[in-house]
């Protein structure tokens, strides 16, 4: 039997008095980022209150837990629950969407959770995760911004942070 189990890292944010935004920039954010990587933090748990972290809040999604990123895994993952276990077609998705697509689940969550603000949240990615945070702006509108730090070779040029 073939599962997907999206690992996904948030901050908690329980202490907040109300939903956890920001009144300028991005105010939730999502990275991708690799297995055993550590998880960025601010000061404090009560993310509403405190200094530079005021209003923000953060979740790192480990994309490999949604597709691995080699072709010995596309009978595995997504990608191979949806095929049954059977290879892909040359045309059907590949890696980068698929990790798309689990950056989706993590903004369908978070519209479900009242401490965030669905509406107002970012991905950052870098190098290859970078690619992953374009083809996940590319099919999903819902997010309200991106910062790629890096498309790495063969991605889109260097360019400013644009809102929705």
């Amino acid at each position: 039997m073939i599962t997907v189990d999206i690992q996904l890292t948030l901050n908690d944010a329980a202490n907040a008095a109300g939903p956890v935004r920001g009144d300028d920039g991005v105010w939730f954010c999502i990275s991708f980022r690799r297995s055993g990587q550590p998880v960025r933090r601010f000061p404090s748990t009560n993310l509403a209150t405190t200094g530079s972290g005021k209003g923000m809040g953060y979740a790192s999604v480990i994309p490999n837990t949604i597709q691995a990123d080699n072709g010995a895994g596309l009978t595995s993952g997504i990608i191979g629950l949806c095929n049954k276990g059977q290879p892909r077609k040359l045309d059907d998705w590949g890696t980068l969407r698929a990790w798309a697509w689990g950056a989706s689940r993590a903004l369908d969550y978070f519209e479900t959770d009242g401490s965030v603000d669905a509406r107002q949240v970012g991905l950052e990615g870098h190098s290859r995760y970078g690619k992953a945070t374009l083809v996940t702006m590319a099919y999903d509108q819902r997010f309200a911004i991106a910062y790629v730090s890096s498309s790495g070779e063969g991605g889109r040029q260097a360019s400013p942070p644009q809102l929705r």
